[in-house]
């Protein structure tokens, strides 16, 4: 890539690419049914079926986008999307999510997308089905790399494996294998922004990373403020289940305290029943 208005066209596509992403996910985070199925992090079918069904129109649309010409190539994100529908849903959602968005792409013979897409989502469920602690994926984000240092730290002297650096390193290897696929093959069957290997490709691996990070932190930090909702509820209604037992037992008393005796309770003097 020699000519500037090639590369700024570059950095402006991949700028665009991960706005999208940030925008789609701020756009989900705003409906409360998918906000509770972000809350709740051991899915039921029921609740993965949700997770696919918000996630695959918007991305669909975006292939579709991609499509119909060449300015709307940042629309595109078939794998990014697919791979975190695997990491948030599982292994079955993942390939199946990754299948459907992909459709257009195959209709207009992209004959690589539908698998490539696939494999994306059965690699981000195979990742959450590995992690012990399904929180630690929610650790993942923009600048995971500047870590790596510190985790090969941790694993050479503690054996302790960091788990985020797992989707980072999937992340990398899902643009890399793109690029290397759209060279092995007709450039028609597989769509990438920069198939070409020069230094150039690094920005578009970094943009790949932004794109799936961007939508974890975003909907991570929309769960911190649904968990701060949910303890400041528990909170209010100790404080009120507090208050009512501070009240009742000396309402109960003040009652008996004022209430007038009763006539049977009246003792009757000598005197009176005398001069009756």
């Amino acid at each position: 890539m020699d000519s500037a208005t090639a590369v700024r066209d570059l950095l402006f596509t991949l700028l665009l690419k991960v706005g999208v992403a940030s925008s789609i996910a701020a756009l989900l985070a705003r409906w409360n049914t998918f906000r509770r199925v972000l809350f709740t992090e051991e899915r039921d079918p029921d609740q993965k079926l949700k997770l696919m069904l918000f996630m695959t129109p918007p991305l669909i649309v975006g292939v579709t986008l991609r499509l119909v010409g060449y300015p709307y190539q940042f629309a595109d994100l078939s794998l990014e999307g697919a791979f975190l529908m695997g990491l948030l849903g599982g292994r079955v959602v993942g390939p199946i999510g990754g299948a459907i968005i992909t459709i257009p792409a195959l209709i207009s013979h992209e004959w690589l997308a539908m698998p490539a897409a696939s494999t994306a989502g059965l690699l981000g469920g195979l990742i959450r089905q590995a992690i012990p602690n399904k929180e630690d994926l929610w650790n993942f984000g923009p600048f995971t790399f500047l870590n790596i240092p510190k985790a090969v730290v941790r694993l050479l002297k503690k054996g302790q494996l960091s788990w985020e650096m797992a989707p980072l390193g999937v992340c990398v290897g899902l643009e890399l294998g793109r690029v290397a696929l759209r060279q092995a093959t007709k450039p028609l069957w597989l769509f990438a922004i920069h198939p070409q290997w020069d230094w150039w490709l690094v920005l578009t691996v970094i943009a790949t990373l932004m794109s799936v990070a961007a939508p974890l932190k975003i909907w991570n930090n929309t769960r911190i403020e649904m968990n701060l909702e949910r303890h400041q509820q528990l909170l209010l209604k100790a404080r009120m289940d507090a208050l009512s037992r501070q009240i009742n037992p000396h309402f109960l008393s003040t009652r008996s305290t004022l209430s007038p005796p009763s006539s049977a309770s009246i003792p009757i003097t000598p005197a009176a029943s005398s001069s009756n």
